[in-house]
């Protein structure tokens, strides 16, 4: 499967010929600043900051906050006891109505759907050049944004479809990001989505609490109708280590609004699987606020349920309380890459490959 939309042979989507309601476009740059498991950071609403705060009885530590040119806050929050569990039952997005996208023998995407599956969004790496980010300026781009760049690259040790994948170099430190978005007009802004990537970890990122990570995110925007006085709203997926028991995890966060501003988490024992592809998708709905998200075509049972999160390892929500419903809002953009809060210990790899992104369930590439 090869890049999807070059700047020259995109052929437009008409969804979002014209829109009901201003759209407000949350940016995507991950550039977060180091927050504190101790005492809050409140960070420039403008900027999009976020907020950290004191963790709950067993000292983990919730998380957020940073400022980035184009960025906001994300959650965290308090880690739970490790320990083993399994990832669920079968996924009911993956099969008849999911569809594959792209193959281990390669395929290809563009303007031409049929090429990514009959998705409209599918990159490879395999059109960039070795050592380069893929990003450009030019409309209808896949890439036009990236955050950390300088350790993000298109690289050639390993793919999981033809040549070449994303590689994320990740060094210990404080607080780090680099990631990729997309603006594509002809996916967003979208009330649902469907995100899938295959993507290999060397080892498991570890730190000290309350270090967590993301590898996905998306970001976006409630309309003035839909009742709720949230802004900044973004979500994300990803992981919570203190030990290599430690789980998957979704997170929620805002900047503002009635309820001020939320950072909140939701950790589970779904486990990351280490040293292979693994195949990750996510699904939102703005319709009925469902969060969904599948580990090589299997629910991650606590990493999906409708407005109230499920997790087993630890949930709650700085400045709202476990009960604080999560709204996915109408979304703007979505982010695929590494970025983390608090101190990593060692320097991990991180590659990427095979992105799709849709409206409809996608499922896994035939192995």
């Amino acid at each position: 499967m090869s890049v999807s939309a070059s700047s020259t042979s995109r052929t437009s989507l008409p969804s979002h010929a014209s829109r009901p309601w201003p759209v407000a476009l949350f940016s995507v740059a991950v550039a977060f600043a180091a927050c504190t498991a101790s005492s809050g950071v409140n960070d420039d609403d403008a900027a999009g900051g976020g907020q950290a705060g004191e963790a709950p009885d067993d000292g983990e530590g919730g998380s957020a906050g940073g400022v980035g040119p184009q960025g906001g806050s994300e959650a965290g929050g308090q880690a739970g006891a490790p320990e083993d569990a399994g990832q669920g039952g079968g996924n009911a997005d993956v099969g008849a109505s999911g569809g594959h996208a792209g193959s281990s023998s390669g395929g290809s995407g563009g303007a031409d759907v049929s090429k990514c599956g009959g998705h409209p969004f599918c990159d490879s790496f395999e059109d960039y050049t070795v050592g380069t980010t893929p990003v450009s300026s030019t409309p209808g781009a896949n890439w036009r944004l990236a955050s950390g760049s300088q350790n993000l690259r298109v690289d050639d040790s390993r793919a999981h479809s033809g040549s070449k994948s994303l590689k994320i170099t990740v060094t210990p430190g404080a607080s780090s990001d680099q990631m990729l978005t997309t603006l594509r007009d002809d996916i967003f802004p979208a009330a649902r989505i469907h995100a899938r990537m295959m993507v290999y970890f060397d080892d498991v990122p570890m730190g000290a609490s309350p270090f967590h990570w993301n590898v996905m995110r998306a970001l976006g925007a409630f309309p003035p109708d839909s009742g709720i006085m949230r802004t900044g709203p973004r979500l994300g997926v990803g992981g919570w280590a203190k030990s290599p028991d430690s789980g998957l995890q979704s997170i929620m966060a805002t900047t503002g609004g009635a309820e001020g501003k939320l950072d909140c988490w939701n950790h589970t024992s779904h486990k990351l699987p280490v040293g292979k592809w693994t195949c990750l998708e996510w699904h939102m709905d703005s319709a009925t606020h469902t969060h969904k998200v599948t580990i090589d075509a299997m629910v991650g049972a606590k990493l999906s349920f409708t407005k109230i999160p499920s997790g087993d390892k630890g949930r709650g929500c700085l400045g709202g309380t476990q009960a604080t419903p999560w709204f996915v809002p109408q979304l703007t953009n979505l982010s695929v890459g590494f970025q983390y809060w608090h101190t990593l210990a060692e320097q991990r790899t991180v590659w990427i490959d095979d992105v799709v992104i849709s409206k409809e369930p996608i499922g896994c590439p035939t192995p």
